[in-house]
């Protein structure tokens, strides 16, 4: 089976234990909340990569003493949580209405994530194993990212890098389960937990770059609020002259460039943590990740813009040289 099928038969599944007026909302979700054109795409084809659903599966093969049936509760954990967030950020993001059939399909979306995670391991003892905390966390980054990027304050990298790990927080808790679940020691676990904030930064870190002007357009964006600190000329306020100054600010500033080239130091090292920890497909996974973010490092370093050129260019790419 791949992992396809198994994200979405655990979703389905879970959708056939909802009641009949919140059936057809879960079915359609990613639609509903504009994360997908058409009511009928599956979750599996919302996101351009394996990991994002499917990451305590891949964790899982550096466990193979784990009974099959607990990787499953771990990733129906993750998928649910990973689900969520993406429902909670659109609500406080404001891009959606919070209507109260949404409010309840969340509710019970994180009722289920809860059950699953409980049948992996204990989870009232460990605080990386913990949803109710990492959702806490999730919500105290989002706030904190909204005020930054609504205010317009110039943001150091460190700073980026914590609030984005912040908002990453529900991407931590079943796949540390899991490693709780194999009785991994403390050194093990340290090691795990190191190795997703990798790959939950490196992708925020390459997805923040690609998006940049759609987040604009909806509030506040980060290559701009890190931009804001590099720039150096005549305030932006007082550049009447330039037909777009906040692009021109943003492409002149090397932001762009800069966060590619720390996404691929990013898949770098959870490569090298995968490979230690057994986890084979996920290195490879990593080491694709990392070359790709590197190169288009380099190019958007050559030519400012493009990364999101590149992105926006791929379907019909795929489709005409197909």
């Amino acid at each position: 089976m791949t992992f396809r099928n198994q994200i979405d038969g655990m979703y389905a599944a879970f959708c056939h234990t909802l009641p009949g007026d919140l059936r057809e909302l879960g079915r359609t979700l990613a639609y509903r909340l504009e994360l997908a054109p058409i009511p009928d795409v599956p979750w599996s084809e919302v996101f351009g990569n394996e990991v994002t659903l499917n990451a305590p599966a891949l964790v899982a093969e550096g466990m193979p003493g784990v009974h099959p049936a607990v990787v499953r509760d771990a990733t129906l954990a993750h998928l649910l949580a990973i689900v969520d967030a993406f429902g909670t950020d659109r609500i406080e993001d404001r891009q959606i209405r919070a209507g109260p059939d949404l409010c309840e399909l969340l509710r019970r979306i994180r009722r289920s994530r809860d059950q699953a995670l409980a049948r992996v391991c204990p989870t009232d003892a460990d605080p990386s194993v913990d949803f109710v905390r990492a959702d806490s966390e999730m919500l105290r980054a989002i706030a904190t990212e909204q005020r930054l990027l609504r205010d317009g304050t110039e943001v150091s990298f460190d700073r980026y890098e914590d609030i984005s790990l912040g908002k990453q927080a529900l991407g931590f808790p079943a796949c540390m389960g899991l490693a709780r679940a194999a009785r991994w020691n403390d050194g093990l676990r340290t090691s795990l937990k190191r190795l997703l904030a990798c790959v939950w930064l490196g992708l925020q870190f390459q997805d923040d770059v690609i998006d940049w002007e759609d987040d604009l357009r909806r509030g506040g964006a980060w290559p701009v609020a890190l931009a804001r600190g590099t720039r150096t000329a005549t305030p932006l306020r007082e550049r009447r002259t330039e037909p777009d100054p906040i692009r021109t600010m943003v492409y002149e500033s090397g932001v762009m460039a800069e966060m590619l080239r720390r996404a691929c130091r990013q898949y770098g090292a959870a490569e090298v943590r995968a490979e230690a920890l057994g986890m084979k497909q996920l290195a490879s996974w990593a080491r694709a990740k990392g070359d790709r973010a590197g190169s288009l490092a380099g190019m958007e370093h050559r030519h400012p813009g493009y990364a999101v050129r590149v992105h926006a260019l791929a379907p019909w790419a795929a489709e005409v040289l197909a």
